[in-house]
């Protein structure tokens, strides 16, 4: 039994450092395909939403997106500086921003989508149909067995979340 249960955390651990290489690879692999976009790597989202909502305002972008107000404005100062997007005075309210793509930001955003598009088939490249599904329900499972109320939530939701914890462990 004692050899069953060291094999079983042996076999986990190792589950477990699989994922997060993966998780490391990749975050190395995005680093470098972003290079030459003016686009850093948590601004996929950002940009993914402004596109979607053109003429909203960051307030909107981060509620959506999950991230913190301080997160969204530097995100948005960077955009603005490498010319991806254009903030305008929201004509109702001067104090907020309505952000929009400019054309710089729609190629990139555009050229974005293929690189990412293209790391995902690298990734998962020989998984056929079958075994994609299994992955999916593998991965399902090991997420239902952390958090079984949190199992359907989306990753935005997840994201607020996690800040929510995050600022009450800072007070």
């Amino acid at each position: 039994m004692e050899n069953a249960k060291a094999g079983s955390a042996d076999e986990n651990k190792r589950i477990v450092e699989c994922l997060h290489r993966l998780e490391l690879i990749r975050r190395m692999r995005i680093q470098c395909m972003l290079k030459g976009t003016d686009a850093h790597r948590g601004q996929g989202p950002i940009l993914d939403y402004i596109e979607q909502h053109p003429g909203c305002t960051q307030a909107d972008a981060a509620e959506a997106i999950g991230i913190s107000a301080p997160s969204i404005a530097c995100s948005v100062r960077r955009m603005e500086k490498a010319g991806l997007i254009k903030r305008t005075a929201d004509e109702c309210d001067l104090r907020r921003n309505r952000l929009e793509l400019t054309e710089k930001g729609r190629k990139n955003h555009i050229r974005i989508k293929e690189l990412f598009r293209e790391l995902d088939e690298a990734m998962l490249y020989g998984l056929d149909g079958a075994e994609k599904q299994l992955l999916i329900s593998f991965l399902d499972r090991m997420t239902a067995n952390l958090g079984k109320d949190k199992a359907q939530s989306s990753v935005s939701e997840l994201i607020k979340e996690l800040h929510r914890m995050e600022d009450e462990n800072r007070e």
